[in-house]
């Protein structure tokens, strides 16, 4: 929320953005692999498996579980 508290008209006009209260690509990818980790230990009927255990499967957060999944 801070980035948008630091978005005026003036700083738009000029170009000058507040770059550095920007996540990076890979400091994304650890925060959504943490909260992935998070919500199947903490939470894991609020996850979905795709996979098969033998081969390796993937876990996604799910807002609603949808039928036949």
């Amino acid at each position: 929320m801070g980035f948008f508290e630091e978005i005026t008209r003036h700083r738009l006009r000029l170009g000058v953005m507040p770059m550095e209260l920007i996540y990076h690509p890979e400091q994304l990818d650890a925060l959504a692999a943490a909260y992935t980790a998070w919500m199947t230990a903490k939470h894991p009927a609020e996850t979905m498996q795709l996979g098969a255990k033998e081969d390796g499967f993937v876990v996604l957060p799910v807002g609603e579980l949808k039928e036949g999944y």
